[in-house]
């Protein structure tokens, strides 16, 4: 309808990459001011560190292709949403957010456990409670679903306008590259024949070797989440059986089954591009297993997280 080919689109996905690191802050300092969170000021700024400058958000923010732009946005309204449901924030507008974060990646509609496991942490505890603490917590659900799903709606109607078929995004008629055409011909764009790659991409794959320089590069076609993020391993302390916790944990899961089954690991990259979709509930999960004092080699691997990702950003923009 318009164009502004005046818009530099890599500045635009880095003011939305600062923003959303401002997010991500804020997000667990509510949460911590809350009572749902208990760690020090000292350790809020260590995790939004290892999101900001410790994770493949780094370098995709640096990027103003039309992939990683809708990616970074995408986090930028999930994150708004959740910054908005642990600030206690109405739950038609924390709705709206993820309504929005949808039209740009639907998979993230997941997200929606997790926002409403931080809800129902502010609801009352006490056992005289019970019944009125679920209705009210029903009721927030509903609210908050109900922009999604006029949205989802909205979205299968273009569909229906574009293809004539409301569940084609698109994905059929893409002019893919030709080494992933023909297992997207056969075996379409969700099928559990892609699980073992992707399982690989996202949690087993290290740097392959390169002849020519007689060193290690990065694997375009993805690299472990526990070699970028290393501190991911913490993820394992999350134990805690709050609404918070099993809402995020929930998410998490849902989020990563159709990223498992996906007939891409996410191309040209460096790391594990997909990771994004779901780096909220890790984030959250994270500050679950974080105690009040965050360990030193917690930090230690946090800072080997950061230098692995200034390798990668020098790596793509070499």
């Amino acid at each position: 309808l318009f164009s502004l080919p005046a818009l530099n689109t890599t500045l635009f996905c880095i003011l939305l990459g600062a923003l959303n690191v401002t997010f991500v802050y804020l997000l667990l300092h509510t949460l911590a001011t809350h009572g749902q969170l208990q760690l020090t000021q000292s350790a809020l700024v260590w995790l939004t560190v290892l999101f900001g400058v410790g994770s493949v958000h780094w370098y995709m923010a640096t990027i103003g292709s039309v992939w990683f732009v809708a990616q970074i946005a995408t986090v930028t309204f999930v994150a708004l949403a959740t910054w908005s449901a642990a600030a206690n924030r109405s739950p038609w507008l924390t709705g709206i957010a993820l309504a929005l974060a949808m039209t740009a990646r639907p998979n993230v509609l997941f997200t929606w456990p997790l926002l409403c496991g931080i809800a129902i942490g502010y609801l009352p505890h006490s056992s005289e409670a019970q019944n009125s603490r679920w209705r009210a917590g029903l009721l927030w659900a509903v609210r908050s679903a109900i922009p999604m799903v006029i949205a989802l709606t909205l979205l299968l109607l273009y569909n229906y306008a574009r293809f004539d078929d409301p569940l084609n995004f698109g994905y059929r008629t893409e002019n893919v590259a030709a080494v992933l055409a023909p297992k997207l011909q056969t075996y379409g764009q969700f099928n559990v024949h892609y699980l073992p790659k992707n399982v690989w991409a996202m949690w087993l794959a290290g740097p392959q070797w390169n002849e020519e320089i007689n060193f290690w590069v990065p694997n375009p076609e993805g690299m472990s989440l526990l070699l970028t993020t290393p501190a991911l391993i913490y993820l394992g302390r999350a134990r805690a059986r709050t609404p918070l916790a099993i809402g995020a944990w929930l998410s998490l899961f849902l989020l990563m089954i159709p990223l498992l089954l996906y007939y891409n690991t996410g191309w040209w990259q460096f790391g594990y591009r997909f990771s994004l979709d779901f780096m909220l509930p890790v984030m959250v999960l994270l500050a679950v297993a974080t105690p009040p004092r965050m360990s030193g080699a917690m930090r230690l691997l946090i800072v080997a997280g950061v230098v692995v990702n200034a390798y990668g950003l020098y790596w793509w923009h070499r």
